[in-house]
């Protein structure tokens, strides 16, 4: 789903209406001074071009603003999402995510704000480099294939870097952040403003791009996590000892949250019961 939202100050002069008021304007003043203005009209004359090209100028101003300050919009809510940015690069929004550009997205600089989780394949560009930024965070490339996971009911941001390099920074002007090499994974606490950089292997954390949920001992509660997004389900558990658990499956996203879950069950001591967009999950 695409949407295309423009954002522009509202016309201050029309060219239309200042027009027809100048002249209306002259006419009554001149009218007991004919003889004068006969005289003279080149300076009304004059300063009813100067308004109106004032008013035109003003009215081309807005426009350039106007087609300056577009924003594009690129949604993806109940199912996975591929697009093809201006600059050829290829992005997948997962459920529930949001990636947005201004218009002018590549002409100087490729710039977006993403919500949610996506997977980039970047195109080359050393003069041009590729910036995500995310609330409290942001990571710039030249050209590369990584994955950032930035929901907004997550404290987290996790950066998965599958080829290339990226930098990683908290704030946008950050000169000194962190890079990563193919292979590494970087979590970042918003709350607690700290990162953490592992190796891992990437592919349980890029299989969604594919339709596939995959967890190699995965912690329950993240497993949990994902699945909330996937399925646009709230799940409920009180269960410590359960979330301290880990998991390990490789899951179709075209299954039913119910069917993951009865799979689950026969290496976890729970039980579950689903009411409307509501799962608890209960200890045997």
């Amino acid at each position: 789903m695409i949407k295309y939202t423009t954002h522009h100050p509202s016309g201050k002069y029309s060219a239309e209406e200042s027009f027809p008021l100048v002249l209306n304007r002259i006419q009554h003043s001149s009218a007991p001074k004919r003889k004068k203005l006969r005289m003279h009209w080149w300076k009304y004359a004059a300063a009813a071009s100067v308004v109106l090209l004032f008013a035109l100028g003003v009215k081309y101003f807005a426009v350039r603003q106007t087609t300056e300050s577009q924003t594009c919009t690129l949604i993806a809510q109940n199912q996975r999402e591929r697009f093809v940015l201006p600059d050829g690069s290829l992005v997948w929004l997962n459920t529930e995510s949001c990636l947005t550009y201004m218009d002018a997205f590549g002409d100087k600089t490729r710039e977006i704000e993403l919500t949610g989780e996506a997977y980039f394949e970047v195109a080359k560009d050393a003069e041009r480099p590729f910036v995500v930024n995310m609330n409290g965070a942001h990571v710039q490339v030249l050209g590369t294939t990584f994955n950032v996971r930035a929901y907004p009911d997550e404290h987290e941001v996790i950066t998965t870097l599958v080829e290339g390099s990226v930098l990683f920074g908290k704030t946008h002007s950050e000169l000194h952040g962190v890079v990563l090499q193919p292979g590494q994974q970087l979590s970042f606490d918003r709350e607690k403003e700290y990162m953490v950089v592992r190796e891992v292997d990437c592919s349980p954390y890029v299989a969604w791009k594919d339709g596939r949920l995959v967890f190699r001992q995965t912690p329950v509660k993240d497993a949990f996590a994902i699945m909330e997004h996937t399925f646009g389900k709230i799940i409920m558990t009180n269960d410590h000892f359960l979330n301290q658990r880990k998991i390990t499956g490789n899951f179709g996203m075209d299954e039913k949250p119910e069917e993951i879950l009865s799979v689950m069950q026969e290496t976890l001591p729970f039980s579950f019961e689903i009411k409307g967009d509501t799962i608890f999950i209960k200890n045997h």
